[in-house]
């Protein structure tokens, strides 16, 4: 299976450094975010660097304001405007990537309304013209990916399944049971249970059996890491670390 890892590891090294070491440990592609754009690199330009060097953008991560992500439910402009602002984001990423991934909740208080789904009809016709999945990351609120889901019908809607947001912030959300058949990208990381702390797959407590069974009927998905070098272990190291454990996961998935 093939393998990547988000460019935003560690935002100390610069963003080319990071992706020569991302094509150095191994990994088959990577993933970043329109954050990871700035006023010396673009976006195009370091997604076409990296292409350069055989390395594939997996998927394309929005740029978003947590406190601002409730009015997306709630009827009224600034609703629209967040609908808006990801419309922008995705005609930005057409051609660069298959997968834009998009944050729909901040918090537990979010509830879901009929004003939302019209937005995410809105943004899924982007995503057809530009034909990219919008996957719809699980985070806060368990009802959230069941309630969209249940009213919307759409090739291009998807989700990306965190591993670690399911393990503290969802544990009762049937991802695994449920929801894979319209996973289309990974965020695999670890935590102990009480906060994101996106550790190397391994490090935490996830039950990563129970993942693997899941990730065992997506035989086409990029494994694909979403790490944080918390500790400012070398980068090589980091990312050989981070790489054997995808090695992990994929031998989990093929061992009968």
């Amino acid at each position: 299976m093939k393998t990547s890892v988000n460019l935003y590891f560690d935002y100390n090294i610069p963003p080319k450094e990071r992706i020569n070491a991302i094509k150095a440990a191994g990994f088959d592609e990577f993933h970043c975010g329109v954050h990871d754009e700035s006023k010396d690199v673009s976006l195009v330009e370091l997604i076409k660097y990296a292409a350069n060097l055989g390395l594939k953008c997996t998927m394309i991560h929005c740029l978003y304001d947590k406190t601002r992500l409730h009015y997306f439910w709630e009827r009224g402009e600034q609703g629209d405007a967040v609908c808006d602002d990801y419309c922008r984001q995705i005609k930005k990423c057409c051609g660069l990537t298959n997968n834009f991934v998009i944050h729909l909740n901040g918090s537990k208080k979010e509830k879901q309304s009929k004003f939302g789904l019209l937005r995410l009809k809105k943004i899924l016709q982007v995503c057809t013209e530009c034909d990219i999945n919008l996957c719809v990351e699980n985070l806060c609120l368990e009802k959230e990916i069941p309630y969209i889901f249940r009213h919307i019908k759409h090739d291009k809607l998807k989700i990306c399944f965190d591993t670690g947001h399911q393990h503290f912030l969802t544990p009762k959300l049937p991802m695994l049971t449920k929801y894979m058949k319209y996973v289309a990208a990974l965020h695999l990381h670890d935590n102990h249970g009480s906060q994101d702390e996106h550790l190397i797959c391994g490090q935490g407590t996830i039950d990563w059996l129970k993942i693997v069974a899941g990730l065992k009927t997506l035989p086409e998905v990029v494994l694909s890491a979403e790490v944080k070098n918390h500790s400012a272990m070398p980068m090589q190291n980091f990312l050989a670390d981070t790489y054997e454990s995808l090695v992990m996961i994929e031998k989990l998935m093929i061992k009968d």
